[in-house]
């Protein structure tokens, strides 16, 4: 499996226009990042189950599309609230 350097969580500078770190950021820039990542991409069911309109959906519609979320690091989390809140 492909490690990924950067989390699933939204960069905050990127969504302001600002953020300067480019490839080396730890966050994800856009929204095909977020929801693309392997700690969120179908962790979630969909709201429109079976008739949902969307080309590429980012959510589950069965049980067995479902994914269970991997553990979360207590570091990653931190550098999340750290970044946010700063």
């Amino acid at each position: 499996m492909r490690k990924f350097h950067y989390t699933g969580f939204a960069c905050f500078d990127y969504c302001k226009g600002n953020c300067k770190r480019g490839d080396s950021c730890e966050f994800a820039h856009g929204v095909l990042e977020c929801w693309l990542h392997p700690t969120r991409y179908r962790t979630q069911s969909c709201k429109d189950s079976t008739s949902c309109k969307w080309r590429v959906c980012f959510y589950a519609y069965t049980p067995k599309q479902l994914r269970v979320l991997p553990f979360a690091t207590a570091e990653s989390v931190r550098k999340w609230i750290w970044f946010r809140f700063r």
